[in-house]
């Protein structure tokens, strides 16, 4: 649903389609407000890998597949694009640093299908088929029969740095806070962007403005909506 949905995004801004706009924003309402895990995980049933009803929201068996929290992103980043709202980068955020990132080891050679929010061991040994024959799993896995999750992992990690910054005429959003440097392409010409932090682990973050001659462009930093000042 989420890869329909990013499509659905792509194809009101492209073409004004209001009615189409209307809808994707029902559709993000109701998946943010009514049937998203905390880490920003969705899709709690494993029998299709789909929604169910509103709060229905079990921790231990939990699907939360990786692959819909990266479809999460993917819907996030076009609704942004779409509306420019913050509100949908502050979900991109927490479903990337919760909902996918979990999805793999620090190593990086194995990886969780689901992601539970709770999980027993025993009880995934005892009840296969309540837990989809060890998908919904107590440990990373190296690989799986279908592996969407580890390909479509690499495919985000490899793309995040088009998901930092935005650009509309003369206006730059910052979205994403991360150690890193761009080049921007503004109305009023090229510009490089520095950016030095450590982020989230602290909240201090410092960017560099860099270009052949001045240029005026309005800089739009996100607040993050946990932020309280």
């Amino acid at each position: 649903a989420m890869y329909l949905y990013s499509g659905m995004a792509d194809v009101a801004r492209e073409t004004g389609d209001e009615e189409l706009a209307a809808a994707c924003r029902r559709l993000w309402a109701n998946m943010t407000q009514r049937r998203m895990y905390i880490t920003g995980g969705i899709g709690s049933s494993s029998r299709g890998e789909r929604f169910t009803v509103d709060y229905d929201l079990p921790n231990d068996i939990a699907y939360a597949e990786t692959c819909a929290a990266i479809g999460v992103v993917f819907f996030a980043q076009r609704m942004f694009l779409l509306d420019g709202d913050a509100q949908y980068i502050d979900v991109l955020e927490r479903a990337l640093y919760n909902g996918v990132l979990s999805g793999v080891s620090l190593t990086g050679d194995t990886f969780f299908y689901a992601n539970p929010l709770s999980v027993d061991p025993a009880q995934c040994a005892a009840r296969p088929d309540l837990f989809r024959g060890g998908v919904v799993a107590p440990r990373r896995q190296p690989w799986f029969d279908c592996s969407c999750c580890p390909m479509n992992e690499a495919r985000l990690l490899a793309a995040l740095g088009g998901y930092c910054y935005a650009t509309e005429g003369d206006r730059l959003y910052v979205n994403l806070y991360a150690t890193s440097s761009a080049q921007i392409e503004l109305a009023a010409g090229t510009a490089t962007l520095t950016q030095e932090t450590e982020y989230p682990w602290d909240g201090r973050v410092r960017l560099v403005w860099h270009t052949d001659a001045p240029r005026e462009a309005t800089l739009a930093l996100r607040i993050p909506g946990w932020c309280g000042r």
